[in-house]
């Protein structure tokens, strides 16, 4: 039910349930009831008790009993809607005044207790078809009506508007997030969205997680302390600072009685891999798999390519006081080649192709190897020399974007670092001690 939260990881992944009741007992039958339909179930005694609740995770589904639902919990109902209009409120009634009064208030349905367990449970089938049509309708609206946009985010493709989407509901929860998707997807994007939606006053820190360790997260957190601490690479955690992590959010508040940051954290590849029980990592990976981001790769996010060029082109020219749009052999050009490097190549090419257009438009003369390449439609790539010239002007750019960063750059052109290496020895670019690595010096 929950794919707002999860848009491809787990199209089935359970509905998140909260049971709200004073009554023990009836939590109990509660919760085994919808445990029974296959709900992850979770449970609050009490109008505060919900809020404190809703402050650490989303739910689809929440069940006020009738003794909430007077006195100070008579507004529940509609502050809930209020909230998170994500969220579906099923009421338990002890009279039909207090069934008028929860429908009234915006409940999709009510029960008399005891409740019937056959009846709940075609209920909640119903809620989930709801919830699913109700999400791609507005997904629908917004391709019609030009895409999503946010923060650094823009797009037009039906999944990353999921992502957009789900981004916007999370932002106002604590509940750490994983951000999957290959290597130069916006996982460092998606962050600072859910941070500037839903901590804009605090800290934004980053963490490159291969050289962490456990003090410096420590330090990492204090610092981020009511902002968002974002940790780029899940498997490149040390064992330790995993384990430590793991004990970190499970506290809300850090070491100093400040509000622990929200935890966000990259996932560079295209699907979540299995895990096995014994590594370390297992038990943070369980607590991160909550709420899972998935960003579809830019070959598959038709038209995005041109959407964002558009976009980055346009800023550029801003910056130089004039117009800067994009040819038509360029626009085709980006939408026929397969970006490995996903949008941080794509954002490496139009820097690229942008400052080598004299013109008020970007040219197909003017973009970096391959893309000039495909600049002609398919089967009609441009000369030999030019692409080498080419490709020579597109490394030396990209490594000075990443300030000799190899890694980095290999990453933005969709390459292994030993492949990087061989394109540098043969068009003679030399950055940094290890540009002279041996290998073979045969072209690629």
């Amino acid at each position: 039910m929950n794919d707002a939260l999860d848009t491809t990881e787990s199209p089935s992944a359970p509905p998140r349930a909260l049971i709200v009741a004073v009554d023990a007992g009836k939590r109990r039958q509660l919760a085994e009831l919808l445990s029974a339909q296959g709900a992850h179930v979770r449970e609050a005694e009490s109008v505060p008790g919900v809020w404190a609740r809703l402050g650490e995770e989303p739910f689809d589904v929440i069940v006020p009993v009738d003794d909430v639902l007077h006195g100070p919990g008579k507004q529940l109902i509609k502050e809930l809607n209020a909230f998170d209009d994500a969220t579906v409120v099923v009421a338990v009634v002890d009279s039909p005044e207090c069934a008028q009064r929860a429908l009234a208030a915006g409940a999709y349905d009510v029960f008399p207790s005891p409740v019937d367990g056959t009846r709940f449970g075609v209920v909640l089938r119903h809620i989930e078809e709801t919830l699913r049509l109700r999400g791609r309708c507005a997904v629908l609206d917004r391709m019609m009506n030009g895409g999503a946009h946010l923060g650094a985010l823009l797009t037009r493709d039906p999944h990353m508007i999921q992502v957009v989407d789900s981004i916007r509901r999370l932002a106002r929860y604590r509940m750490p997030v994983l951000v999957v998707g290959e290597p130069g997807t916006e996982h460092e994007e998606v962050a600072r969205a859910l941070h500037d939606l839903g901590r804009p006053d605090g800290t934004f820190a980053v963490c490159r997680a291969a050289a962490l360790t456990t003090a410096e997260l420590r330090e990492q957190r204090t610092a981020a302390a009511g902002g968002t601490l974002y940790i780029d690479d899940v498997n490149a955690l040390a064992a330790d600072v995993a384990v430590a992590m793991t004990a970190m959010l499970e506290d809300s508040t850090t070491e100093g009685g400040a509000p622990a940051p929200r935890i966000v954290v990259g996932y560079p590849q295209g699907t979540l891999a299995p895990i096995a029980p014994s590594d370390p990592r297992a038990d943070l990976r369980r607590q991160l798999e909550g709420a899972v981001l998935t960003l579809p790769p830019l070959r598959e996010r038709r038209g995005d390519a041109v959407l964002v060029a558009r976009e980055l082109a346009a800023g550029i020219g801003r910056d130089r006081g004039r117009a800067l749009t994009l040819a038509r052999p360029v626009e085709d050009a980006l939408l026929a080649y397969p970006w490995p490097g996903n949008l941080d190549e794509l954002k490496a090419v139009v820097v690229t192709a942008a400052t080598a257009a004299n013109g008020p438009a970007v040219e197909a003369h003017d973009l970096p190897a391959p893309l000039a390449g495909y600049a002609g439609g398919p089967g009609q790539p441009a000369g030999t020399r030019l692409l080498r010239d080419l490709e020579s002007q597109h490394l030396r750019q990209v490594l000075e974007e990443t300030r000799g960063n190899k890694s980095r750059a290999a990453r933005i052109l969709g390459l292994s670092r030993w492949a990087l290496q061989r394109k540098l020895r043969k068009h003679g670019i030399a950055y940094g001690e290890d540009a002279a690595d041996p290998g073979s010096e045969e072209d690629e």
